[in-house]
């Protein structure tokens, strides 16, 4: 009876322990692209974050797609005083850049991706403790147009001769590259200053994950923090 009740006892365990196994295995492959995401975040590493949410949330309309114009924010500059992006400057262009990696550096100053479930065999959700930077719904309200207006009339009436000399040899489009190319770097670092005055805040933030065709995404998140 002992040897009979020892094969039972073998046999359970060969079943149970590969079966639990997996699952952990599962979790972790879970908790893979939030970590992921989240640590190429930190870098300030737009492209690597992308590989590991599905590409529709950085699409306009998606849950991530402030990212998207976060990198295509050097477009939106050129937009905004009438020129294309093509006409800004090698130096413009590295200022933009500089403050997209900065942003992201300092959106998340530390994480831990505390636990993971799963919903059926590929959906499953995600959740990460992140201390962020600078508090992400004060910073949406941030509104720096007086400051804006006061360092261009400032800027103008010290550089009018200058700037009227360009204009009537090279035209609107000369006259504005040569603005942001004196100005775009005060403009961003301006509200870098005031974004990061809005302090350090942590929240606990969930992840949908989806396993697409053997390979775990993010799908979603269910805050606005991101």
């Amino acid at each position: 009876m002992k040897k009979y009740i020892c094969i039972l006892l073998t046999m359970a365990m060969l079943f149970v322990f590969p079966l639990t196994g997996c699952g952990g295995n599962d979790t972790e492959a879970m908790k893979a692209p939030v970590d992921g995401f989240l640590s190429a975040m930190q870098e300030g590493d737009f492209e690597k974050m992308k590989t590991f949410a599905d590409e529709s949330l950085f699409e306009e309309g998606g849950s991530l797609s402030e990212f998207g114009t976060l990198q295509n924010i050097d477009e939106e500059l050129a937009k905004s005083v009438g020129i294309s992006v093509d006409d800004l400057s090698d130096e413009t262009k590295e200022v933009v850049d500089s403050y997209v990696k900065d942003m992201l550096n300092n959106m998340i100053k530390s994480y831990e991706v505390t636990g993971a479930s799963k919903d059926g065999d590929t959906a499953g959700k995600v959740t990460a403790e992140i201390t962020f930077g600078f508090d992400p719904d004060t910073a949406s309200k941030v509104d720096i147009n007086s400051e804006i207006e006061e360092m261009v009339n400032t800027y103008m009436t010290e550089n009018m001769a200058e700037l009227t000399e360009i204009y009537q040899s090279g035209g609107q489009t000369a006259l504005m590259v040569k603005v942001l190319d004196d100005m775009a770097g005060d403009i961003l670092k301006l509200y870098t200053d005031k974004i990061m005055e809005t302090g350090e805040t942590t929240e606990d933030v969930v992840f949908n994950v989806e396993n697409k065709d053997g390979n775990w995404l993010i799908v979603s998140e269910e805050s606005d923090a991101i």
